[in-house]
């Protein structure tokens, strides 16, 4: 199976995001972010919805590729994709925070959200009715999430934690409910179906972006349509602590590690930003096809890869300099070299899979 330009060209666009987003969050102190860099450092709500929406519309582009397997070895195999991302969440956040239980295990991450993704996504996938399925299951946890928020019910890791699955979750569930309506082949009636289905998604989101155009702006709405968790977490299950870095001299105090998670209008926004996004690549496809070879969007293509590659980076620094201490020129020079070693890393996974397919 081919693949989609338009979907590695979108997961390259987030993936890239999320790379400026996590340097300029650890490298900078809060009064350098401002003026255009704040600007783009507040939309994240967007990105981070289109992250979960890929990663969910292609659950259904692998079950369209491995028709051969059987429900139970598709599921064996998102079971074990998920696992592996679920502990490689856990592992970058260990490097980070220490052992900080419970978040460790279950929201250590978005790579922690998309694991669990991955895992019930592909449970869904194996039921004959599994449009029904997801349908019932995006309204429950939209219903249970919105209104844990109107009652102020928080729960690690539902919708509390370091990383909460809900409402993140929800946009991956949609991006699983979008795939199985797509038929992505190249007979007229199937490229019919597509087109009109993205139109389709790209009207509502359209719908949805000019509402909130003209009801408190997107900026302020991706700004103040969320809430902030905060976590407090120990030193003394630390790497420093851990490992004698700390020397002793200092004893093991509580330090606090803050997020965000969605309101509804954030929700809402994030949503038909995506849609609209969505739909909008789906027509470029044929001039990305013709015009732009694939090796431009092979960091979108092993997008998971360059997630886990970026946030390991980024660790190591703030382990051997620390957090918030750099100028914004370091800051652009670590994201450049973070680009180009995308590519790098692109290109020999690329590599190694071809040599092993001509093994």
């Amino acid at each position: 199976m081919q693949r989609i330009h338009y979907i590695d060209f979108l997961r390259q666009v987030a993936i890239y995001y999320m790379f400026f987003f996590h340097t300029v969050l650890v490298l900078l102190p809060p009064e350098q972010i401002k003026g255009t860099l704040g600007c783009f450092f507040d939309i994240v709500p967007l990105d981070a919805a289109l992250f979960l929406f890929l990663a969910g519309f292609s659950l259904t582009l692998s079950l369209g590729k491995h028709t051969e397997l059987s429900a139970f070895r598709f599921l064996q195999k998102k079971i074990k994709r998920g696992l592996l991302l679920i502990l490689a969440a856990a592992f970058l956040f260990f490097i980070e925070f220490g052992i900080q239980l419970p978040d460790m295990l279950i929201s250590s991450g978005i790579l922690n959200t998309i694991g669990i993704l991955c895992i019930a996504g592909g449970l869904v996938l194996v039921f004959s009715g599994r449009k029904t399925i997801l349908a019932l299951l995006i309204a429950v946890l939209c219903l249970a999430t919105f209104l844990g928020e109107y009652f102020m019910i928080f729960r690690v890791p539902f919708n509390w934690g370091y990383e909460p699955w809900s409402p993140t979750i929800i946009f991956g569930f949609i991006g699983i409910f979008c795939g199985l309506f797509f038929k992505n082949g190249n007979k007229p009636a199937a490229q019919k179906n597509d087109r009109t289905l993205a139109l389709v998604l790209g009207a509502a989101g359209l719908i949805l972006v000019v509402f909130f155009i003209f009801n408190g702006g997107i900026l302020d709405t991706l700004i103040h349509g969320r809430y902030v968790i905060k976590r407090n977490f120990s030193t003394a299950t630390t790497l420093p602590y851990l490992f004698g870095a700390a020397g002793g001299a200092a004893p093991a105090a509580s330090f606090a590690a803050t997020v965000w998670n969605y309101r509804l209008s954030a929700f809402l926004l994030s949503l038909g930003t995506v849609l609209l996004l969505f739909a909008a690549s789906f027509f470029l496809e044929p001039l990305l096809k013709k015009y732009i070879p694939h090796k431009v969007f092979l960091p979108g293509a092993h997008a998971l890869s360059n997630y886990f590659f970026h946030l390991l980076v980024l660790s190591i620094i703030v382990i051997l300099a620390g957090e918030e201490g750099f100028s914004v020129a370091v800051a652009l020079l670590v994201l450049a070299a973070l680009y180009v070693g995308s590519y790098l890393l692109s290109f020999g996974i690329q590599y190694i899979k071809a040599r092993r397919a001509g093994m």
